[in-house]
Order: structure tokens, then C-alpha cells, then sequence
């Protein structure tokens, strides 16, 4: 899958430590119902650790879930966050 014509990468800023720019699925639909958004990172509970990542994936389910073809088994709170493979 090619990201449309109309794409352009979002370019890198310095922000504090904790927030970040994520891929958001706004509604179901097509690559228009995503976004990249500024989020702030959630404090970690015990036993986790917060890791800055440099790179993030979003794989083939991910595109599935974006469709909605899967709503059924992976029932999402909209918008929700793609991106759980990361390298840093």
C-alpha cells in the first residue's frame, strides 16, 4: 500500500520528554480518517518503564483494523493509537 499523492511526513521538533507525535485513527475508513497527532505520554505503573522510540511500525492488521474489517474482534475507542512496533 502507497500513502496518497497528498502525503507529506510530519517534520521532527524538539519537545520534552513524555510527549511525541502518534498515528491516530480518527474513524473507520480510508488512510483520510488518519492523523498524526501530538500526545503526551501516559505516567508508567509499576513494574514498566517509559521508552523514547525513535521509529515506530504499523503493520497489516493495523491497515485492517483502520478499515474496519476486524471491528468486531478489536473493539476500539475512537481515535486510538497505532504503532506497537518501535525501534529507539
Amino acid at each position: 500500500m502507497n500513502p496518497p499523492d497528498d502525503f507529506k511526513s510530519v517534520p521532527s521538533r524538539s519537545e520534552p520528554l513524555g510527549s511525541g507525535r502518534a498515528l491516530r485513527l480518527q474513524a473507520y475508513g480510508g488512510t483520510e480518517s488518519l492523523k498524526v497527532d501530538w500526545v503526551s505520554a501516559r505516567e508508567p505503573g509499576p513494574d514498566q518503564v517509559l521508552v523514547q522510540v525513535k521509529a515506530a511500525g504499523v503493520n497489516g492488521i493495523d491497515w485492517k483494523i483502520r478499515e474496519g474489517y476486524v471491528r468486531d474482534k478489536f473493539k476500539l475507542s475512537l481515535p486510538a493509537t497505532f504503532g506497537i512496533e518501535m525501534a529507539g
